[in-house]
């Protein structure tokens, strides 16, 4: 593929002489009207100019002017110009030769024979442009079908100066960094790249320089002009030697998203090892606790009650955890299970809450449901609690200085809306769109401080999207935030 781009290129770096001489987009832009007036015109300059400097016996016919009118034309024109110009200065030709001059019968026999011959010539000049036009098209319509492949390609191209300076971008690199193609030209490669990536690339660039040959699928990292992370895997071929060329070529392959993946991935690695060894160090400390206290006291049954208590929620925790990441597993192969039966939302919602209040006696829940037997749903009960108890704690962990967490319903039209609201943290607008995604945790947060797999909001708003619903979130970061689903009503 670097061989293409500079191939199509240099359709327009070589100053090809029928290039400009035969442009058959200008051609055919002119009517055939101006096609045959154009070498009528120069044919009559023609004669002016002969019977001004050169009206002598012996230069009768002005060949060598007709036949620049005809290549003049040709150029103006194409093939049907230089074919109008052909039979005009034939004509014209005809005309001096008969009543034009006074030749003796001998040298008009010769005249005559010169202009059959002009005749010819004519007509072959007119063939052979016809030719070229046609090899023209040819070479324009493979031009444009490479440059088709290069432009529409997902992959981006650069054409760099042996200094690095940017000669050419490809459209797909515009889409990439958000520049426009004029932006691109005539700046430093490494203007754009991060700051921590410039002497590498350099590095790399005067070796690459220095040595004919490429490097292949080195990944940099760009700043995009709207000052985001852009990370790409680039190709450089030094073409530099090659005459038609003098380039180097960078082949740019935009492997942001996989990059991002893989830090997820990464991400989700470190949390969840943390998140589950947190639980089993706590129950390992109780248990040797209570060995300890046991092999001392056997009447402390409280004690060792409270701390069976204790391991009980670290084991819920950890279970919870576990179950997560199964469910998450159990959604990608599309396998997460679902029981569906008509049952009342109210209800569902209000069960959710007392749970989770006796769990948190400090915080405040304020409800505004609806008592109305009609609110009916049909599916699956205990996956919609689900949602609403991630809700819930979600409401709780991410308010640590905030006690009151409202809890709201809403019947509007065909569906009914559910709503909790805390007054913590909140979340940056630009984060919003990514909070239901797998294994996404909003990055502005301090670190270690919310711990969590970021899967159970993934897993609220594939439940709502298999019960035909929708889920969202309104925030402002530190006013707290609002989550939201809504289902439709039976019937």
């Amino acid at each position: 593929m670097l061989k293409i781009l500079p191939i199509m290129m240099n359709f327009d770096m070589q100053k090809i002489w029928y290039t400009y001489i035969f442009n058959t987009q200008k051609m055919a832009r002119r009517s055939n009207l101006k096609m045959f007036l154009v070498p009528l015109a120069l044919a009559l300059i023609a004669i002016w100019f002969k019977f001004s400097f050169f009206n002598h016996d012996f230069f009768v016919v002005p060949y060598l002017m007709f036949v620049s009118v005809i290549l003049v034309s040709a150029s103006y024109g194409g093939s049907k110009s230089a074919f109008y110009a052909t039979i005009i200065t034939f004509g014209f030709t005809l005309y001096l030769l008969f009543f034009g001059s006074s030749l003796l019968e001998e040298h008009f026999k010769i005249a005559a024979f010169q202009a059959v011959v002009f005749l010819i010539n004519g007509f072959l000049i007119s063939i052979l442009v016809r030719h070229i036009q046609v090899i023209q098209r040819k070479l324009l319509s493979s031009k444009e079908k490479y440059r088709g492949m290069v432009e529409q390609t997902d992959e981006g191209f650069f054409m760099l100066d042996r200094e690095g300076v940017i000669l050419y971008s490809s459209p797909s690199v515009s889409k990439f960094l958000g520049f426009q193609e004029k932006e691109l030209k005539g700046k430093a490669l490494t203007a754009l790249l991060h700051q921590q990536e410039v002497d590498n690339f350099t590095l790399s660039l005067m070796k690459l320089v220095a040595h004919k040959g490429s490097f292949k699928n080195k990944q940099h990292q760009f700043i995009a002009a709207d000052g985001n992370q852009v990370w790409a895997e680039l190709s450089v071929a030094n073409l530099l030697q090659e005459s038609n060329i003098e380039a180097l070529v960078l082949h740019f392959n935009n492997v942001t998203e996989r990059v991002v993946k893989e830090k997820q991935q990464e991400d989700f690695i470190h949390m969840a090892t943390h998140e589950l060894k947190s639980p089993v160090t706590v129950l390992k400390g109780y248990l040797q606790l209570l060995i300890h206290k046991m092999s001392i006291d056997k009447s402390l049954y409280f004690d060792f009650l409270q701390m069976l208590y204790k391991m009980d929620g670290q084991l819920n925790k950890l279970l919870g955890l576990i179950t997560d990441m199964l469910e998450s597993t159990h959604i990608k192969a599309g396998e997460l299970n679902y029981h569906f039966a008509l049952f009342n939302l109210t209800n569902c919602v209000r069960d959710c809450v007392e749970g989770i209040k006796t769990a948190n006696p400090q915080h405040q829940f304020k409800c505004e449901l609806i008592d109305d037997e009609t609110i009916l749903i049909e599916g699956d009960k205990d996956r919609i609690g689900q949602v609403i108890i991630n809700f819930l704690t979600n409401a709780i962990k991410y308010s640590p200085d905030k006690f009151e967490v409202q809890i709201s319903m809403e019947k509007q039209a065909n569906e009914v809306k559910v709503s909790v609201k805390d007054f913590g943290i909140g979340i940056p607008k630009e984060k919003q769109q990514a909070v239901f995604d797998r294994f996404y945790r909003v990055d502005t947060l301090p670190k270690n401080t919310f711990m969590g797999l970021g899967l159970g909001l993934y897993i609220a708003a594939e439940i709502i999207l298999k019960h035909h619903g929708k889920i969202g979130v309104e925030s402002d970061e530190g006013q707290g935030s609002e989550f939201w689903f809504s289902l439709p009503l039976l019937g």
